[in-house]
Parts: C-alpha cells; sequence; structure tokens
C-alpha cells in the first residue's frame, strides 16, 4: 500500500504509513508480541509471518525481490520509465503476499471471507479491528505433516531455502544487470569523469582555425566591402570591467545517464578561478541525476560559479519545464536585474535539433504539445527580456544554419554553434572563458578563436589522438548575416522559377543538394558547399546567373570570421535547411519559415518539394498546408523497372534512355542471398559501380560487408571526397543487448587512385531507430565492452513480397570496442542475385533487370 501511494503522491505514503503502523501495533499487541514493531512496517509483518506461516522464507522471499525491484526503481527513477514500472512490479508481488498474511491472519482470528474481502479494500482498518477483537488468537493455522521423519522435513525445507535463494539470486541479477545497462552507476559515471578531465585538463587552442581570409581566398577584400544590418550592441570592449556568462543547462538524459553537464561545469569553475572578472549563472533542471554535488537530484536551480566554486542562489519550482519559453525569458530577466555586466554572453546547453526541432528536452518535466523549445520560442522569450548579447551560443548539435542565425540577429553581435550532431562532452570551456576572467576587454573574435581551436584539440584528446573530422564549430558576425542571407534570398527567387519553367533546371537543384556536404539530421547541408556544386552544375547559368551563386557563397563565408579547421571537406561553417532526403520534416520547416517571414526561401521550397511528392507514390503529403497541387506531370520520364543489362568486359552496362540518365543522381548494387525458398536482402553498396567511357556499369564479386566475421545488412550512404580521396559512409540495423532497434554507422577509409587494396572500415558509432531516442542522443553513441549485437536482415519471398525482419546469424559480442572491424569477406557458398538501383532528383527509384549466380 505505502508503494502505491508513493507512486501516486509522493508525500500520500506518509500518512499511509502512519495508518499502516496503528493497525499493526493493535494487531501485534492482540497477539501477544512486540506492539513497538509496528514503527516500520515491514517489521511488523515479519513478526505476524511467524504466527500464521510454517517457514520464514514465506516472508523473506517475497520482500527481498520486492527490496530489490525497489532499489533498482529508485535508482533509475521512481516517477518514471522503467524505474516506475519495476516500483509497480514490486508492489503486485508484495500486495499478493500481504493478501496470503491477511488471509491466514483472518483465519486465526476466526473471521469469515466477507471480512477478508472488505480487509483488502483499506487495511489499516481492519488490523485495528483485530486488535480490538475479544476473540484470542487461535495460533498458527499451519499443520506439521507428521507423516514426514524429520530428516526428511529438514531436507525439503533445505530444498526450498535453496531454490528460494537461487530465485532471489538469479532476479537480483537479472534486474542489477539491466538497472546498470539502462543507467550508469554513478562510481562508474565519476570514474569517467574523472579520466576524461585528466585526459584533457592541459587542453588549450593551438591558434589552428580557418579564417575567412582563409576561406575568400583571392576575394578577401569583401570583408572590407561588405553590409552591415547594423552597428554593433558592443561595439568596444576595452573598458569592459566584468562579464556575465548566461549558461542555461537542460541536463536531460546527458546529465543523467554520464554526468555530462557536470563535465563542463567543472572546466566553468575551473575557467572561473583563473580570474575576477567573469561569473557564469546557471539556470539547472530537466535531469533526475546531477554529478555536480552542489545540484540537488530531480530539480530545477539557479547557481553562481565564480572564484572557482559554485554555490546555489534560488530553487526553482520542481515542476518548472525547462523546455518551454516562459523559463528561458524568466531566467533572463531574473539575471539582467541580479548580475548587471558590461558584457553578456547566453550559452544555451542541451540537445539541439537543428530549424525544425530547435532545442532542450526536459526528462524532469516533460511538454506536452513539444518535446523542445522552437526557434520561434527561444527568439520570442529573448526579445521579451530586453537583452542584447555579445555572444549567443549553443552548445547542441546541429544549430548552425543560416535560418536560425538570421532568426537571432536581432539579439547579439555574434552567434557560436555547430553545423553536425556535438560529441556529448560539448565545448571545452576552460581556456577561452579563462580569458574573459583574466581580461573581460578582450575583442569578441579572439574568444570565439580560442574556443574554436580548443575544440579541435579537446576533441582530439577525447578520440585519443584521432582527429574528429565530424566535429564542427564556427563563429558568424551577425551584423553580416541579414545582407548575406538577402543575396540568398535572390537565388531562391530564380531558383523557384527556373524550376517552374524547365525540369532540367529542377535536376540541377536536386543534383546540388543531393551532393553537398549533408548532416546527421538529413535536414540539413553545407550552405556554402551547395552554392559551389550548383554553380559547377548550372551549364546554361539559368540560376546561377552573374555569378549569383559564388557571390552568396562569398558573402555568407565573409560572415564567418572563424570555423574549425578539422572538419571535414566540404564543411565551410553554415548549414542550408533544405530536407532533401527527409520531406516528411518538411511541414516543420515550414512552419518555422512562415513565423519569421522568409517568403522566399518557404515559396521555393513549396515548389520544390511539391513537385517531388507529386512524381513518387511514397509521399503522402497532399493534405499538408504547403502543398501545391497542378505538378502530377511535371516530369514525363516513366519509372523504369527491369533495365536491361549487357554484359561487357567492364562489367554489365545498364542500358538507359539518354533522357532518364540526365536525371540519375545515385546508383548502387542491391544484393539478396537465396535462404530456404526465399531472399535475404544484404543491402546496397556503391562497390560494384563503374563509370566507363561516360557509361554506367555494375557488377558483383563474391565478397559483402562484416563486422568482424558476422555477415550484416549493409546500406550505402554519403560519399564525401577529401583531401585523402573518397570516403564512402554507410549503416546497418542491429539489436542491442536484446532491447534497443539501433544504426550503426560505418566509414570507410580514403579509397584514390593509389588505393591498391580493398579498404577496410571503422564504426563510427551507433544511433536509436526510435525518433526520440535518437534526438536524445548528443552525437554517437559508443559501443561498451560487453554489448551484445544482433544483425538485421529483411526477407522476402522469391516474387520479391516483403515476408519479415529478424535477426540472422549469431550474437557479436563486444569485448573491445577498439577491435571491432569492418571489411568486405568472402561469402559462404550460396546462391546470389543482385540488380543496380538507380535513384533520380526527385528520389524515385528505377531498377535494373537481376543477375543472378552462385559462389562455391
Amino acid at each position: 500500500m505505502l508503494l502505491f501511494c508513493f507512486l501516486n503522491n509522493k508525500y500520500l505514503w506518509i500518512l499511509a504509513w502512519v495508518l499502516q503502523s496503528i493497525g499493526y501495533y493493535f494487531a501485534l499487541k492482540r497477539i501477544g508480541d512486540n506492539p513497538t514493531y509496528a514503527i516500520i512496517p515491514f517489521f511488523a509483518e515479519w513478526r505476524l509471518s511467524k504466527y500464521v506461516f510454517s517457514r520464514n522464507v514465506s516472508f523473506f522471499r517475497p520482500f527481498i525481490i520486492t527490496l530489490v525491484l525497489i532499489i533498482a526503481g529508485f535508482y533509475l527513477n521512481p516517477l518514471r520509465g522503467m524505474g516506475r514500472l519495476f516500483i509497480y512490479i514490486a508492489a503486485f508481488i508484495y500486495f499478493f503476499f500481504l493478501m496470503r498474511l491477511y488471509r491466514k491472519l483472518l483465519k486465526g482470528f476466526g473471521k469469515r471471507w466477507w471480512f477478508y474481502i472488505i480487509m483488502v479494500l483499506f487495511p489499516p482498518l481492519f488490523l485495528y479491528l483485530i486488535g480490538r477483537e475479544k476473540r484470542f488468537f487461535s495460533g498458527p493455522t499451519f499443520k506439521i505433516r507428521k507423516r514426514l521423519t524429520r530428516w526428511r522435513r529438514g531436507l525439503r525445507y533445505a530444498i526450498l531455502v535453496l531454490f528460494s535463494v537461487l530465485e532471489i539470486v538469479a532476479i537480483t541479477l537479472g534486474v542489477t544487470f539491466f538497472t546498470v545497462r539502462r543507467q550508469q552507476p554513478r562510481i562508474l559515471a565519476n570514474y569517467i569523469l574523472k579520466d576524461t578531465e585528466n585526459k584533457t585538463k592541459d587542453v588549450v587552442g593551438d591558434g589552428k582555425i580557418v579564417t575567412r581570409e582563409d576561406a575568400l581566398g583571392n576575394n578577401v577584400s569583401l570583408i572590407d566591402s561588405a553590409e552591415h544590418s547594423r552597428d554593433y550592441f558592443y561595439p568596444d570592449h576595452s573598458n569592459d570591467k566584468n562579464v556575465v556568462v548566461l549558461e542555461y543547462i537542460v541536463g536531460s538524459n546527458l546529465e543523467n545517464a554520464a554526468g555530462l553537464a557536470t563535465a563542463n561545469i567543472k572546466q566553468m569553475k575551473d575557467a572561473t578561478s583563473r580570474g575576477e572578472n567573469m561569473v557564469f549563472v546557471l539556470q539547472t533542471g530537466g535531469s533526475f541525476r546531477w554529478f555536480t554535488e552542489e545540484i540537488e537530484e530531480n530539480s530545477n536551480g539557479r547557481y553562481l560559479i565564480e572564484n572557482g566554486k559554485i554555490s546555489r542562489i534560488e530553487k526553482l519550482d520542481d515542476s518548472l519545464c525547462m523546455s518551454k519559453p516562459e523559463s528561458l525569458e524568466d531566467f533572463l530577466k531574473w539575471g539582467k536585474q541580479n548580475y548587471p555586466a558590461d558584457r553578456y554572453i547566453l550559452v544555451l546547453w542541451d540537445h539541439g535539433g537543428g530549424f525544425s526541432s530547435g532545442f532542450g528536452v526536459d526528462e524532469l518535466n516533460r511538454r506536452r504539445d513539444s518535446d523542445t523549445m522552437l526557434v520561434s520560442e527561444m527568439v520570442e522569450a529573448i526579445g521579451k527580456s530586453g537583452m542584447k548579447f555579445d555572444i549567443i551560443g549553443f552548445d547542441a548539435c546541429l544549430m548552425q544554419n543560416i535560418e536560425t542565425t538570421l532568426a537571432f540577429e536581432p539579439y547579439a553581435d555574434y552567434y557560436i554553434a555547430s553545423e553536425e550532431t556535438e560529441g556529448g562532452y560539448g565545448w571545452f570551456y576552460t581556456s577561452a572563458f579563462a580569458r574573459l576572467a583574466e581580461d573581460p576587454g578582450i575583442p569578441s573574435l579572439d574568444f570565439a578563436s580560442e574556443l574554436i581551436s580548443a575544440y579541435d584539440v579537446y576533441n582530439t584528446a577525447l578520440k585519443k589522438g584521432e582527429i574528429d573530422s565530424s566535429a564542427t564549430l564556427s563563429v558568424v558576425d551577425l551584423t553580416m548575416i541579414k545582407p548575406a542571407y538577402e543575396k540568398l534570398q535572390k537565388l531562391f527567387v530564380i531558383s523557384k522559377q527556373a524550376i517552374l519553367e524547365n525540369s532540367e533546371y529542377y535536376a540541377d537543384i536536386s543534383l546540388s543538394a543531393s551532393k553537398a556536404y549533408g548532416f546527421g539530421n538529413y535536414e540539413q547541408i553545407d550552405l556554402i558547399h551547395y552554392l559551389k556544386i550548383l554553380d559547377s552544375v548550372d551549364y546554361e547559368n539559368s540560376i546561377c546567373q552573374d555569378n549569383a551563386c559564388l557571390l552568396a557563397a562569398d558573402s555568407v563565408m565573409a560572415a564567418i570570421p572563424y570555423r574549425n579547421r578539422n572538419s571535414a571537406e566540404g564543411i565551410y561553417g553554415m548549414s542550408l535547411t533544405f530536407p532533401i532526403e527527409a520531406i516528411s520534416t518538411y511541414t516543420d520547416i515550414y512552419n518555422q519559415l512562415k513565423i519569421f517571414e522568409m517568403n522566399d526561401e518557404m515559396e521555393f521550397y513549396n515548389n520544390f518539394f511539391s513537385i517531388m511528392a507529386a512524381q513518387s507514390d511514397k509521399y503522402r503529403v497532399s493534405n499538408e498546408k504547403w502543398y501545391i497541387e497542378g505538378f502530377e506531370d511535371y516530369e514525363t520520364t516513366d519509372t523504369y523497372i527491369d533495365i536491361p543489362l549487357t554484359e561487357t568486359e567492364y562489367g554489365y552496362l545498364i542500358d538507359l534512355p539518354e533522357k532518364v540518365r540526365n536525371i540519375i543522381a545515385d546508383i548502387q548494387v542491391a544484393v539478396y542471398q537465396k535462404d530456404d525458398g526465399r531472399l535475404r536482402y544484404l543491402g546496397r553498396d556503391y562497390m560494384g559501380v563503374y563509370e566507363e567511357d561516360g557509361r554506367d556499369y555494375i557488377d558483383m564479386d563474391n565478397r559483402w560487408v562484416h563486422i568482424n566475421n558476422n555477415l550484416i545488412c549493409y546500406e550505402a550512404g554519403q560519399v564525401r571526397e577529401t583531401e585523402s580521396g573518397t570516403v564512402y559512409t554507410g549503416e546497418t540495423r542491429a539489436l542491442l543487448n536484446g532491447r534497443d532497434d539501433i544504426i550503426i554507422h560505418i566509414e570507410w577509409k580514403a579509397v584514390n587512385e593509389r588505393t591498391l587494396n580493398l579498404p577496410t572500415g571503422k564504426i563510427t558509432g551507433y544511433t536509436y531507430v526510435d525518433e526520440f531516442k535518437s534526438f536524445m542522443s548528443k552525437g554517437m553513441n559508443e559501443f561498451k565492452s560487453g554489448d551484445r549485437l544482433n544483425f538485421y536482415f529483411d526477407y522476402y519471398d522469391m516474387q520479391g513480397n516483403f515476408i519479415e525482419t529478424e535477426t540472422y546469424g549469431g550474437t557479436l559480442i563486444v569485448t573491445n570496442p577498439d577491435y571491432l572491424t569492418v571489411k568486405d569477406k568472402e561469402l559462404k557458398k550460396c546462391d546470389i542475385i543482385f540488380s543496380g538501383v538507380l535513384t533520380d532528383v526527385y528520389q524515385r527509384e528505377f531498377l535494373t533487370e537481376q543477375i543472378e549466380y552462385h559462389i562455391n
């Protein structure tokens, strides 16, 4: 009863405890036992069990199992998720034990069955009535089996005890394993945090960054001649005496699982210990656990970090939701009122989802209408606060896109964020913010330079010396972003007109977007990379007339003073929200574009994605507000099936009409393996796709992708061109630890004309299939020793109809994540079917005829 009361109200259990204790007091007293045991109900139940059960195991067995589940439930959080489920299970197990206990007890007092039924509804009252009963307790209700000899009774009891112990041990181990896997033990998390701190404590910026002068090259004069939309809010810092950094930390699962916010808070403390001229003012919440000792568990609060120490300034309502804009607005107003400064910086810390999804997931008090705070809501909150900032930064994923940057333009001079998903440890705070603590008058770009170059050094240290080319961070001059966007607006207008006039122009834009560097949410592509590719494929200058694409690209690059050097080729520091491969997300993007009145961009996308949707049966968007009807006959090319293949010395030539070939954006080889009257789908790959004499060929050798020695269903992903050569990427689906469906991400070594052997690949991490869990992963998740992997495959009948998805092959146990290898290995004896899959600019898929052959 106490557990049920706790689940319904975290204070109601106290009343239940008092009532239950009163009832037990009188019951124990009536039986003749010590009534003081009633103070703790579990003790009272143990004493009562001695009078109604023949063996102590009748009490200890359910009690220990219940206790194990309660501990696990409170460890995970008793009010949510699996923690709440464990508490419910514990409550039910113990409830059924109590029903047995009460039934035996009532029988001892000679009560009828109806008394028992009523007692179940409110035990404290009827326990009290039993205690006031005049009838004596008749004694134990069990009978000794006299037909058994003494040693047999002893043996029987020993077997029962052994069975009970084994059951308790099995349940305890199972619950413990599940609990530890789901939520890292605090002692282990603290050890990892300490180890990470030791590895990175000496990190400082090395000064190696990409400047806008580097990016612009011969066009460097654009910096001086570039337009500014307004004056700087903080034009001169030479007389600044103090800096206040307002840090809004939504802890979410990042802090709850691994203390990642705490890692950054420790760096903040280190930074403030270097000088007295800067403080961090924090609002924290959104997490059940906190690894910073001064921050209370399951709470929201405001804290001050100064002189290397953190102290709580104000405790906030526990029900406050950190992902609501009102919470951000109130924090900013409070910070401005209580901490006046010459210079303000705002940093928002948590998950980010780009222009469509916004920022921040409160695990403690989730919003009902949305999981996150949308960009429009954040901008409104900042506007209502009346504050202007020197810098606004997102220590979060995917927030460096031109739409979000433009939205924050009225409220800060500079903006720092990442195009790509950030690693869990985010920024490195110590060195850059220490410079502010030592000298509050350093120029904003000097601070940004240190932060960005230290970011590369930090990520390299976290990767054990390996450069992390997917880590991105850049600073944008917000006074220059509006004029740059105006040039981009002109391109949107021209692009819209062009695709309405001619489908060939649509193909140019679609191909450019598909080939531009794409980021983790499939909604963003690198803006400058896209413009450069579009300029190169637009031979007739129908879109990029008068060098419009390159001028827009240069204008954006001029607004990006610095970006990190280690990011991959094709990353220039600013992304564009263009969901070329994720049209289902466009509705959310459309809503944000409409709020910010980015009408030219919105009108272009409305037409572009309406054309795409009208050409393909796989999109169901006709009911969306943005959908424009009338494009059903926009492209007259039929969807080809069974495209003929001709065997040649180069492989199998794809016999395509020229008109169709001109709109093909991608060619891969799809492979199936025969398996007892059905087909096991092995995936798609670029290996086996060739171009010779301007014509396309496919082929298949006897190899396929394996992780260690486990065959996988491999789906090829983005292809990136780097200085070292072509880098192929891909993914496979797997079941992790028998519980979570995940996607494992793979990257292959660069291939160039000097490559002699087959490249090898590496696992860069994994993400969850579940969209919310995936969003709740800051960067890639990494495998741990002991993880178990089972790989998924799709199965089809011989006519190509889907049957089911199931795991195939043995379980791969990760002994050491560093030993996971990805290679193309020989397939065992089997029959193979392969064909070409051609994807066009409308995301339609064309299929070639199938080739069958036998592998000995």
